[in-house]
């Protein structure tokens, strides 16, 4: 378990790629003054995470204080077996964590003790390859194997393998709490497929129709996770990576309820050297049932690795949007992350944000 001691000190090291908490512009603007077009450029886009709708549900907040780091990649004491965490999620007091370097999932205590690691490289039963996005709740993982065409489920306690469903190229997999799991692709017939514990196809409904390009390529296996998806009640949100575009479905009609995107635009006009793009690293209800985005300010070359005219280095902070079922603006923020940040999860009022080398929880705080 990782003391208060031990958290401060990792953070006085790791203070300028790993922090995460919660920022204000003006104190952000100080930091900023290296290089006035890289500033500007900053400061558009933090004061586009910070501004939001003009009609919004709630103009304050969220914001968030770190208080502790619960994974860390170096720390053979707590975390002695992952070598990414690709992604993750919070279930039943345990996190697992995907991992798409060793092609393996480790499960830890909310306080970062290793409890089990199962799976290989291969294609048989148990065997993982190019993994999407995971869930868990009940006694089962579901894990999008995506170049292998399923959706395999293992079971929590252990680890052990126990079924997989087809689905070609499950880019997000979620389970509801009717003990059901819904997997997304834009390769099947329909959006979203709805499976029973034993295999069977329940319903298969839902097209995804975004108003404009959502940069997915016409051959899935050339991408990466380009949709996410998340169960809330009786409600499956399933959001664009490289796009600002949200759908949410009643699961129990197979109906689209509400569509919407984010407003205002990015600051693209004022923005020189090349536009920004939104990405959205990640998107889940959290536990008011709101939909969470986790931004990323991302332009057309970061994609490729080619980081333009700004380094990782300066890329440290990302954004939260927060929506409401229908669609409706709520709030968002502005929250000091390495570039790199890519998966959100809420447990206990928690926040918890993973990179690819950490996972830290996150207290909501009053300023």
């Amino acid at each position: 378990m990782n003391g208060q001691g031990k958290t401060i000190m990792r953070l006085s090291d790791f203070s300028k790629h790993c922090i995460i908490f919660a920022i204000l512009l003006p104190v952000g603007c100080s930091d900023l003054e290296r290089d006035d077009q890289h500033n500007k450029e900053i400061l558009l886009w933090e004061e586009w995470l910070e501004t939001g709708m003009p009609d919004a549900v709630s103009g304050d907040g969220p914001y968030y204080a770190l208080p502790d780091t619960i994974l860390f990649q170096n720390d053979n004491e707590t975390a002695p077996s992952y070598a990414a965490v690709s992604s993750f999620v919070i279930a039943d007091s345990l996190i697992i964590v995907s991992d798409n370097i060793l092609l393996k999932l480790h499960a830890f205590t909310l306080s970062g003790e290793h409890l089990w690691t199962s799976g290989e490289p291969g294609e048989g039963p148990g065997c993982l390859s190019m993994m999407g996005g995971i869930d868990a709740a009940g006694d089962f993982i579901a894990v999008c194997n995506m170049s292998l065409g399923r959706v395999d489920l293992f079971n929590v306690s252990d680890g052990t393998f126990e079924i997989s469903l087809p689905v070609q190229w499950p880019f997000d997999a979620s389970i509801s709490g009717d003990g059901t799991i819904v997997a997304v692709s834009i390769s099947e017939e329909n959006l979203i497929t709805v499976f029973d514990y034993q295999g069977n196809v329940l319903d298969s409904f839902g097209v995804w129709d975004p108003p404009s390009s959502d940069g997915m390529p016409y051959s899935p296996p050339a991408a990466n996770i380009n949709l996410k998806c998340d169960i809330y009640a009786n409600y499956l949100v399933v959001a664009s990576v490289y796009n600002n575009y949200y759908q949410i479905y009643d699961l129990e009609e197979g109906s689209l309820v509400s569509s919407f995107s984010r407003e205002p635009g990015l600051p693209i006009e004022e923005s020189s050297s090349s536009r920004f793009i939104l990405q959205i690293n990640d998107c889940v209800f959290n536990e008011e049932g709101d939909v969470v985005a986790l931004l990323c300010p991302t332009r057309p070359h970061w994609l490729d690795g080619m980081y333009s005219n700004l380094s990782p280095e300066e890329i440290d902070y990302k954004g939260l949007d927060i929506f409401l079922s229908t669609g409706e603006y709520k709030a968002g923020c502005a929250l000091q992350a390495t570039w790199d940040t890519g998966s959100v999860q809420f447990n206990d009022g928690d926040m918890y944000l993973s990179n690819p080398e950490m996972i830290v929880r996150l207290d909501s705080i009053t300023l």
